[in-house]
């Protein structure tokens, strides 16, 4: 077999460079490049800089093999070295990666929990006429027993205090315990104020929220469920 056929039958067999004909008169060595997605990415002009050297390594290696076999008697021992060179080469082109690792951390992320460390305790009473004295300390101590357990599991404790009859309001916690205003029973008042005092002031999302009322059960038969 003639050298450069010999050469081309073992380039074939690796898969290193495809020829265009047998004739030794038109006989072209041709490996195929890396793709490149785009011109414009910071990891594709990376990924070219990382390849350079072992792309012009492969066109100095290539023009090499085509000078051998241009000029018979063909070393083939030579050749065969030349051919696993190229071989060797487009593998390591073909390993610079597109993302190396430390591209990574940058658009990996990972939930990291935060735990809430404050609290807000809402004391809602109903201050109607059938709520006597008796009946409010009784909602004073469960207030403060609640307070208690709350200071033990939170760094910071706020206390919002909500007095309602058929209208609610927030008071200091003075005027909630003490003040002898009455009236009706509205309970949705108080928690419709809750909900706004929440929305203007208090994210779920930073906030343990708990609410506590006291009342003697009754209601005006409108506002109940």
């Amino acid at each position: 077999m003639a050298g450069w056929m010999w050469a081309a039958s073992l380039i074939k067999k690796t898969g290193s460079c495809r020829w265009s004909s047998r004739s030794p008169s038109r006989r072209s060595a041709t490996v195929p490049q890396p793709g490149w997605r785009s011109l414009t990415s910071p990891w594709v002009a990376r990924r070219m800089a990382l390849a350079a050297p072992h792309l012009r390594r492969l066109r100095e290696v290539e023009e090499e093999l085509q000078q051998l076999l241009s000029a018979p008697p063909v070393d083939e021992d030579r050749a065969k070295i030349l051919v696993e060179e190229i071989n060797h080469l487009r593998a390591r082109a073909r390993a610079v990666p597109f993302i190396d690792t430390f591209d990574l951390r940058y658009a990996n992320r990972v939930k990291q929990p935060q735990p809430t460390t404050q609290a807000v305790m809402f004391c809602i009473m109903d201050v109607s006429g059938s709520m006597d004295r008796a009946r409010k300390d009784l909602a004073k101590r469960f207030f403060t027993l609640l307070y208690l357990f709350l200071k033990r599991n939170y760094e910071k404790i706020e206390v919002v205090f909500i007095r309602h009859h058929t209208v609610a309001k927030e008071v200091d916690e003075q005027e909630f315990f003490y003040s002898r205003e009455t009236g009706g029973t509205v309970v949705s008042s108080a928690l419709q104020l809750m909900g706004e005092i929440i929305t203007e002031r208090y994210p779920i999302s930073s906030w343990n929220i708990y609410a506590a009322q006291a009342s003697d059960g009754d209601n005006w038969h409108h506002d109940s469920p």
